[in-house]
């Protein structure tokens, strides 16, 4: 389409373009052609393909966004300049000095210069940007769990400190006006003793070890199989989930 627009355009101006371009140079002619287009048009042409092909790059594959980069702003550079020129030059310049001159170091320029700076430069950011992110992301995640992990131990144990009290509490005065006070405060006091501290020894330090360590295991696990949200999410509903069962389990017991 452009070799036959350049035809038919010099074959219709080719009678005035010789007469104007007999009375200049062609160095003149060559050189107001190129500042005049190679200027703007490579500055256009780099910055239109450089914004395409990032753009495409982020969506796409970079093998994908490269070609089409490379494609689009070939296609788009040439049809500019080629347009520009004919418009500015045809009356200065001959047929193989555009053709020659335009096509040649442009198509060249164009390809050389794309080529080199979107694949090293794109490659190289897009490695660089994701490794650092992934690192930073794991870093942050893993203090994140052990902050939450030590948080959620002490909330633990404050609240079964206070809900273990107010239940001995109720279950003593309950106890002392239902029966005989001498028997049941001994037998109470003993028993509640004995099993509170065993209970709390026993069970609830292994239970809460086991029950963050699993989740916390099973919340790493996730989280660098799945996205960050969703590991995040699952850690936290896994956490709340075992902390909820071992509230309402000691809660039950204690109740019992």
């Amino acid at each position: 389409m452009l070799e036959d627009a350049l035809e038919d355009a010099l074959e219709d101006t080719l009678e005035d373009a010789l007469e104007d371009a007999l009375e200049d140079t062609l160095e003149d002619a060559l050189e107001d052609a190129l500042e005049d287009t190679l200027e703007d048009a490579l500055e256009d042409a780099l910055e239109d393909a450089l914004e395409d092909a990032l753009e495409d790059a982020l969506e796409d594959t970079l093998e994908d966004a490269l070609e089409d980069a490379l494609e689009d702003a070939l296609e788009d550079a040439l049809e500019d300049m080629l347009e520009d020129a004919l418009e500015d030059t045809l009356e200065d310049t001959l047929e193989d000095a555009l053709e020659d001159a335009l096509e040649d170091a442009l198509e060249d320029a164009l390809e050389d210069a794309l080529e080199d700076a979107l694949e090293d430069t794109l490659e190289d950011a897009l490695e660089d940007a994701l490794e650092d992110a992934l690192e930073d992301a794991l870093e942050d995640m893993l203090e994140d769990a052990h902050a939450l992990e030590d948080t959620l131990e002490d909330a633990l144990e404050d609240a079964l400190e206070d809900t273990l009290e107010d239940a001995l509490e109720d279950a003593l005065e309950d106890a002392l006006e239902d029966t005989l006070e001498d028997a049941l405060e001994d037998a109470l006091e003993d028993a509640l003793e004995d099993a509170l501290e065993d209970a709390l020894e026993d069970t609830l330090e292994d239970a809460l070890e086991d029950a963050l360590e699993d989740a916390l295991e099973d919340a790493l696990e996730d989280a660098l199989e799945d996205t960050l949200e969703d590991a995040l999410e699952d850690a936290l509903e896994d956490i709340l989930e075992c902390l909820l069962f071992l509230i309402f389990t000691h809660h039950e017991r204690i109740v019992v």
